[in-house]
C-alpha cells in the first residue's frame, strides 16, 4: 500500500498550489470538474499527488461532496495531521529551489537513522517535510567535492 494523494485544506487555493509548485516542483494538471474551488498538483511520476479544496469558503457542492458541515473549527480535522513526508534524491535541486524562491525551511538528521530532514513552512502553518538517504547525500557530497579539488 502506498499513500494515493492528501487533500490539503487552504484558506487561499492559489497560494498554497504557489507554494507546492515552488517548493516540491509540482505542477498543476487535469482536475476533475468539481463545483468548488480546487487544484490538482502533479509529482515527477505524473501522478496527481496533492489536492488543494478551500477551506474557509466551502460551497454546498463541496460540503456535500467532502462530506463537511461547516467550515472547519479550531477543533476539527485541519489540525489533526502535523506534516506531510515525501522522499526524493534531488537534494540540491531542492534546495536550489527553496532558496531561490525564498521559501523558510530546516535541515536535520533522524537520530539513530540514515535520513536527513529538509522541513519546508508554508501558508496556513503548512509543514512539508522531504526525507533523503543520509548516506546518499554524503556520496553527493564526496563527489562534489573531488570534482571541486579537480578545477
Amino acid at each position: 500500500m502506498r499513500l494515493n494523494h492528501a487533500l490539503v485544506m487552504a484558506s487561499d487555493v492559489s497560494e498554497m498550489t504557489t507554494f507546492f509548485k515552488e517548493s516540491l516542483g509540482l505542477s498543476e494538471g487535469y482536475r476533475p470538474p468539481f463545483e468548488f474551488e480546487g487544484a490538482w498538483l502533479y509529482d515527477d511520476q505524473n501522478m496527481p499527488c496533492i489536492h488543494i479544496a478551500n477551506r474557509d469558503n466551502v460551497n454546498p457542492q463541496q460540503a456535500e461532496y467532502l462530506r463537511q458541515n461547516s467550515a472547519p473549527t479550531s477543533l476539527s480535522g485541519i489540525n489533526t495531521i502535523d506534516h506531510l513526508a515525501f522522499s526524493t534524491e534531488d537534494y540540491s535541486g531542492l534546495v536550489r529551489r527553496l532558496v531561490r524562491h525564498k521559501l523558510p525551511f530546516i535541515e536535520r538528521d533522524v537520530p539513530a537513522s540514515e535520513e536527513h530532514q529538509v522541513f519546508v513552512f508554508g501558508p496556513d502553518d503548512l509543514k512539508i517535510e522531504i526525507v533523503f538517504d543520509r548516506k546518499q547525500l554524503l556520496s553527493l557530497t564526496h563527489k562534489n567535492k573531488l570534482t571541486a579539488n579537480r578545477n
